[in-house]
């Protein structure tokens, strides 16, 4: 069986190798520097107070909203709150997509609608933690 790869799919493997290549070398980064839990001031994620503070016509306004992409939910972790966005089929194909430092996952939005347009279930992340000093 033959697999053929057009532009817009090429593009969007590069974007997401990139993306993958730079989270890869700041998870390891962190996983050489030991975390202390009971130490560390966890930074709940600002959606609480954006929600309680804004209308809906405000929140829309903000250029990244928080329903930005579909299939949002918050998850707690010992080190802050993360956004997950979870959308496409769920017998697709599973595709985890990982924005760099510098890049929301937003920025990874075209690429996502591509892969969900193809059949796959894309799972992307939005980060709010405090990271270490390094």
């Amino acid at each position: 069986m033959r697999i053929t790869v057009d532009s817009e799919m090429s593009k969007a493997i590069s974007l997401a190798a990139i993306g993958l290549t730079a989270s890869a070398g700041v998870w390891s980064v962190l996983r050489s520097r030991s975390l202390d839990t009971e130490s560390t001031n966890i930074i709940d994620s600002p959606l609480l107070h954006i929600k309680a503070t804004l209308s809906k016509s405000e929140q829309e306004k903000l250029s990244y909203p928080p329903d930005a992409l579909p299939g949002a939910r918050d998850v707690t972790t010992p080190y802050g709150s993360i956004r997950v966005y979870e959308w496409g089929p769920e017998a697709g194909r599973k595709v985890l997509l990982v924005h760099g430092i510098s890049t929301p996952c937003v920025a990874l939005m075209d690429v996502a609608d591509l892969l969900v347009e193809r059949g796959c279930r894309v799972i992307l992340f939005g980060t709010y933690v405090r990271l270490p000093r390094i």
